[in-house]
């Protein structure tokens, strides 16, 4: 059984790799969430669902206005010369919520890393390509560490990402 099941896993993986990937060829998001995005349903109106509303046949990003005037906000103080760090600082300050904010959970705030990321692995808002226009997919991958049991991300190769 437990063979029968770890094969259907890796089916399923697979699949939804496929289909993800489908998705980006077509221009449309293949899920999370960017800070200054938002998802948006798309819908087919020729095809209904059990309950007689149009089928949603996918997603698209678009944009937040709240989140966005904070990115090019954001963009504008660093070209204006202020540091990732002082940059954070001054949010916090303001009390701008940060990506992945929840209410009732404990308050982080901006980090400097949050803003500047690392341009190796295109992440962070200053690095990541989808503020300039560009989506990038397939940049890392989680695995099982066989020894503590958690899942490890691992960056993928430059020449494995999808361009949306």
């Amino acid at each position: 059984m437990g063979w029968k099941d770890e094969d259907f896993l890796e089916d399923l993986r697979e699949k939804t790799r496929r289909g993800m990937l489908g998705q980006v060829k077509r221009g449309l998001s293949p899920g999370g969430r960017a800070y200054g995005y938002r998802s948006a349903p798309i819908y087919d109106e020729t095809k209904r669902d059990a309950y007689g509303q149009p089928l949603v046949v996918g997603y698209r990003r678009a944009v937040n206005p709240e989140e966005a005037a904070t990115v090019r906000r954001i963009f504008e103080m660093y070209a204006a010369g202020q540091s990732p760090k002082t940059i954070a600082h001054r949010l916090n300050d303001e009390s701008v919520p940060p990506p992945r904010w929840r209410d009732g959970a404990p308050q982080r705030g901006w980090t400097w890393s949050t803003i500047n990321g690392s341009p190796k692995k295109a992440i962070g808002i200053l690095n990541n390509r989808l503020y300039v226009g560009r989506l990038v997919w397939n940049r890392s991958c989680k695995v099982r560490d066989p020894d503590a049991g958690k899942r490890i991300t691992c960056a993928r190769p430059g020449s494995e990402w999808v361009y949306g």
